[in-house]
């Protein structure tokens, strides 16, 4: 039988592999000058736009390999689409992007373009490029989107992954500074609460201590309280019988007055009282300008003791005390109602 078909012409070149695209100029022996290049891509990369489309003057068709297989009908289409719009020129150059059907589209294509006649004749050929069985074809591109798909949701739950992994470090991270800083903060707080609980027992201690003092100190200035006192009504009774008729008896008397009267024991007084007293002076001075009677009465009023008892302290009548008490509350500026007690008690 004789063979009703002939010889088309096949492509002289292929590349395939990564960066196949930057490689195109590769392809290209002859001059694409009044020429344009066609470029049937794959409709899943309708939404991105190659660099390579802006080195050439191009025209870009989309086929959508998933609906189904290339047909003759759609290859025909195609053909007369691209001769419309170029008004019947020719591609110089044709570049398919996508799966196994996007290149059979671009490769028939290519063989029209080259050989005279319509995809009708085409057929006439046992086992024609584009006549596949669709079931294979099909499973390969559903197998390759599957595996593209597959690879975008690993990249996405590996980048989930990463990013949770940061955000668990970074919590990390920062419970420990926290922690860090928390201990820090307890450890100074108790570093000062050991510190000032050291102060206060100091303190404790040290008032104590003063405490002691004060308190021995007042006995000793009462001790001596009562020593002037006892001294001062023994020599009161010695005087009083002592007869006034004697020249003798009157230089005994005026010996036993001047030892009465004696400013060594009340020095020795002042002395311990100031001690127990430290700023008492200094504050009675400052309210007026007191003789040495108004203080040392004003120091016995501070000890809390009564007109009789400073009467016999002092060796004087309790009349004297009394008007003692009265000038003492004039220099201070004391009204009618203020008691002077109370006044002196609160320096």
């Amino acid at each position: 039988m004789e063979n009703t078909f002939r010889p088309f012409k096949q492509v002289p070149k292929l590349i395939f592999g990564d960066n196949s695209i930057n490689r195109i100029h590769e392809l290209i022996e002859f001059d694409l000058k009044n020429n344009y290049v066609l470029f049937i891509v794959d409709e899943y990369f309708k939404n991105k736009k190659f660099k390579i489309y802006d080195l050439f003057d191009s025209e870009v068709e989309f086929f959508e390999s998933k609906i189904s297989e290339p047909k003759t009908s759609q290859i025909d289409s195609l053909k007369f689409k691209i001769l419309k719009n170029r008004k019947g020129l020719k591609p110089k150059l044709i570049v398919a992007i996508g799966g196994g059907s996007t290149m059979d589209v671009g490769k028939s294509l290519s063989i029209i373009f080259n050989n005279e006649g319509s995809t009708s004749e085409l057929l006439k050929v046992k086992d024609s490029i584009i006549f596949y069985n669709e079931a294979p074809l099909k499973n390969q591109e559903e197998f390759e989107f599957n595996t593209l798909e597959n690879l975008i949701l690993v990249s996405e739950k590996q980048d989930d992954h990463n990013k949770s992994r940061l955000r668990t470090n970074r919590i990390i991270l920062v419970s420990i500074l926290s922690s860090s800083i928390l201990i820090l903060i307890l450890l100074s707080f108790k570093f000062n609460f050991d510190l000032q609980k050291e102060k206060n027992a100091r303190l404790n201690l040290e008032k104590d201590k003063i405490k002691d003092e004060l308190r021995l100190k007042k006995r000793e200035l009462f001790s001596k309280i009562n020593f002037i006192s006892q001294r001062n009504e023994y020599l009161k009774k010695i005087r009083e019988q002592i007869g006034s008729d004697n020249t003798n008896q009157s230089k005994l008397k005026a010996e036993i007055k001047n030892i009465t009267n004696s400013e060594k024991a009340y020095e020795e007084f002042d002395r311990m009282f100031s001690q127990v007293y430290p700023n008492f002076y200094k504050r009675l001075n400052a309210s007026a300008k007191l003789s040495q009677t108004d203080i040392r009465l004003a120091s016995y009023i501070k000890m809390n003791h009564t007109n009789n008892e400073i009467s016999r302290i002092s060796g004087i009548s309790l009349r004297t005390v009394e008007s003692q008490r009265y000038r003492l509350s004039k220099k201070l500026n004391l009204s009618n109602g203020q008691d002077l007690n109370s006044y002196i008690l609160d320096i």
